[in-house]
């Protein structure tokens, strides 16, 4: 068994008093099996109090029972966990004590990444410079809440993980714009999806992309490029109005639509030049994205499908966060919190990933 992970994550440390426990409050909270378990081990006082805050099953999980204002039952005033603080972490539910850790696995390999809706995590993520994986055989005693996606993808190569490093290679490599990033990376999983049954095409492609030979010579495939209509500019805000349906309910009016047309037109390019100006946290934000969900498998769908998801996802946010540039520039703070709000969106609102995967599916 294999242990891969952001070296960003062995810096990481949950503090509820800097984030004012952000993610327990507003969300449900479940206990799984295991942990309801070690609970009805505990004296009866003790126990009985846990229990009148464990609501009746849903599915594999029991939801807690939040107080009036939102807000987790066991959270004390000084941010701190009252089940953590008198028995100790292990009487953490799962999901607890995992997030904001995401753990995937595939075959015999393990990934760990956080995901952004937290704010500590954003903050280290996007700001801690340049990206690196470190791979170990040390496997955590504990991981909490994770999902084998082998379960529920079919992942047959046995390059699944040369496919997946080749990705995060074409999205770390700063002599390209993103755009041009997400091109190469649309333009090299088409290409995955027409050989991945020839492994010696296959490898071919991989070595090609480690050289930096592919990322040289992907413009020479404007072919796949150009008949898409994620890369086609006058598509852009016909694709972002449809996502933002799908992410913030917005619904926009014809008369809205033209309204944010205007101001995207008059600001795209001094956005644009914002966002070259710190590539590098942008950069950060799709490495720990593409990571985290682990995209060329996080649907059972095709590789290019997933990429579109990706790049659909990417196109959300970016144009949130130029509507909040537009707004009042953009200063760390204000940045986290947009990229924060968007994460917690896709993480947490009901069938909206599901719903980006029917509208890439659409997409020709």
């Amino acid at each position: 068994m294999k242990f891969i992970a952001p070296v960003y994550l062995q810096e990481f440390k949950c503090d509820g008093s800097l984030c004012g426990s952000y993610c327990c409050k507003q969300w449900k909270i479940i206990v799984d099996e295991n942990t309801k378990e070690k609970y009805a081990k505990l004296p009866v006082k003790e126990r009985e109090k846990i229990f009148s805050f464990i609501g009746e099953k849903e599915e594999e999980f029991y939801p807690l029972k939040l107080n009036k204002d939102g807000s987790c039952p066991f959270l004390r005033s000084d941010f701190l966990c009252d089940l953590q603080k008198n028995f100790g972490e292990d009487y953490l539910s799962n999901i607890c004590y995992s997030y904001p850790r995401v753990t995937t696995k595939i075959k015999e390999v393990i990934f760990q990444s956080l995901t952004l809706s937290c704010p500590l995590a954003a903050e280290l993520v996007l700001f801690s410079g340049e990206m690196f994986f470190v791979e170990s055989e040390n496997i955590p005693a504990r991981m909490g809440w994770s999902v084998d996606l082998g379960k529920r993808v079919p992942i047959g190569s046995e390059n699944a993980e040369d496919i997946l490093s080749a990705g995060l290679y074409i999205l770390k490599d700063n002599h390209f714009t993103i755009t041009e990033r997400l091109q190469m990376l649309f333009v090299f999983y088409v290409k995955v999806d027409e050989i991945t049954s020839n492994e010696s095409k296959l490898n071919e492609l991989l070595n090609s992309v480690e050289s930096g030979h592919f990322q040289k010579n992907f413009l020479n495939e404007n072919t796949i490029i150009n008949e898409n209509i994620l890369f086609k500019k006058d598509e852009f805000l016909n694709l972002i109005r449809k996502l933002f349906d799908i992410i913030y309910n917005a619904n926009i009016t014809d008369e809205k639509f033209e309204s944010l047309t205007k101001i995207y037109n008059d600001n795209y390019y001094e956005f644009e030049e914002f966002i070259l100006n710190n590539s590098q946290i942008f950069t950060n934000y799709l490495m720990n994205e593409f990571f985290m969900r682990l995209y060329p498998y996080a649907f059972k769908e095709s590789f290019a499908t997933n990429i579109k998801i990706f790049i659909l996802s990417w196109y959300a946010l970016s144009f949130s966060l130029f509507m909040l540039y537009v707004e009042n520039g953009l200063t760390k703070e204000r940045l986290i919190f947009g990229v924060r709000r968007f994460v917690e969106k896709t993480d947490h609102g009901k069938g909206v990933m599901k719903n980006i995967l029917t509208l890439a599916m659409r997409i020709c």
